[in-house]
């Protein structure tokens, strides 16, 4: 949180906690509202609102999970910093073969500098190369897995 308070701009972090009153009782909440120029923290946000701030997002730094680097794909992110969770090897892995595809930087939380790795990140052609030069008809899963997997 604090490598996020030192960026400018406006800022979401999610911090991802399970069992928030977002969308319980299988009602989509109104989406939050977000105070520009500011870091705005949520515990939670529904799958739909997620998906609403991570289409806009001009930059997004997020764990190196199976799920999250599947939606920033489906997304066709680019100027990604996936951070893993300490001790998981699987999101050690999966970050450092998307960096060596220049799909997204990667770095170890215990040295994360955000300024360093998005300058980084914006050299990069980003998960929307896995849209390029693509038979339309493929699926979007079809196309990660021949790419990426």
């Amino acid at each position: 949180m604090v490598a996020l308070k030192k960026l400018s701009g406006t800022r979401v972090l999610v911090r991802g906690l399970p069992g928030s009153a977002a969308g319980r009782g299988g009602v989509t909440p109104p989406l939050p509202a977000i105070c520009d120029n500011e870091l705005n923290i949520f515990d939670h946000l529904s799958g739909e609102h997620l998906t609403q701030f991570l289409a806009a997002a001009n930059r997004v730094v997020c764990r190196s999970g199976y799920t999250s680097v599947m939606e920033l794909a489906g997304l066709g992110k680019r100027n990604v910093v996936l951070v893993p969770t300490p001790g998981q090897p699987e999101q050690e892995y999966l970050g450092d073969h998307l960096q060596k595809m220049r799909l997204s930087v990667c770095q170890q939380q215990e040295t994360l500098d955000l300024e360093e790795g998005f300058g980084k990140a914006a050299e990069l052609p980003g998960f929307v190369m896995l849209f390029q030069d693509t038979d339309t008809r493929s699926s979007t899963s079809d196309l990660i897995r021949k790419r990426v997997l």
